[in-house]
């Protein structure tokens, strides 16, 4: 899973991630996998691949507490920004 995940998506860090450069409260916590979504386009690739994985979104990490290790996926969101059209409104912008 890991594999395939690496090869569709830029940014992508192995098993046992330290958890608290990714939170606020900074406790002591692992995910076994961490991916960051840095472009919309791989929103759709990431949402397949995510269908039978536990996981969690999280963005800057100010309302989140990991008081303990998860067992799954943390996609870290890095988009920023709005953009609308055609009655959607879409967070694009890069960090």
């Amino acid at each position: 899973m890991l594999e395939k995940m690496q090869s569709a998506l830029n940014d992508t860090i192995g098993n046992a991630v330290d958890l608290s450069q990714f939170t606020t409260f900074r406790t002591q916590a692992t995910a076994n996998q961490l991916v960051f979504l840095n472009e919309l386009t791989e929103l759709a690739e990431l949402s397949n691949l995510l269908k039978q994985q536990d996981f969690i979104v999280i963005g800057s990490g100010a309302n989140i507490l990991f008081a303990d290790n998860y067992h799954g996926i943390v996609v870290v969101n890095k988009l920023q920004g709005i953009k609308r059209g055609g009655g959607i409104t879409v967070n694009l912008k890069e960090t």
